[in-house]
């Protein structure tokens, strides 16, 4: 082979590791890699003890739930139908879910995972659609222009990216 390399240096731990032969000598298996020399070790930090209040951190959960009860009472008060009030709980008890299913992945699942998230949502919006047209079809105009405004703000950007390459 013309412009080839004629050598190889044999002190190098991937070269020689990927030497089979050299010039007719047999020179597999290569030897283990030497052993890095130990590092020092350090010496241990102290450790600070953190007293947690569990009374204040009870106390604030509670008031926080106390104060959630409050609000869906207070809907279910000022609500004009029984309706509303049970979509604005589903709505509540959807956002509390989401937000700790978006929260609680791991970066490295974030994407597959996500992905199945959104197309969950998707689900829930077309069926978010149809319960507030009240049928599979709209009845008014508002009907047909509210729910599906959302959607097409949404499916904006993908109908870009489709045509900017």
């Amino acid at each position: 082979m013309t412009g080839a390399r004629e050598w190889q240096d044999m002190e190098d731990v991937v070269c020689r590791g990927a030497c089979v032969l050299n010039k007719g000598a047999l020179m597999w298996p290569p030897p283990p890699p030497p052993t890095p020399p130990p590092t020092p070790s350090k010496p241990k930090a102290e450790i600070k003890e953190v007293v947690v209040d569990h009374s204040a951190i009870v106390m604030q959960r509670a008031t926080q739930l106390t104060a959630g009860a409050a609000t869906v009472y207070g809907v279910g008060v000022l609500s004009p139908d029984p309706g509303s009030h049970a979509m604005f709980t589903t709505f509540s008890l959807a956002c509390i879910g989401g937000y700790y299913t978006v929260w609680g992945v791991a970066p490295a699942l974030h994407s597959p995972l996500m992905s199945v998230t959104n197309a969950i949502s998707g689900m829930t919006t077309a069926g978010g659609m149809i319960i507030c047209g009240g049928g599979i079809l709209p009845a008014t105009a508002p009907q047909a222009t509210l729910p599906t405004s959302p959607a097409a703000a949404c499916s904006a950007p993908l109908r870009y990216d489709a045509y900017r390459y």
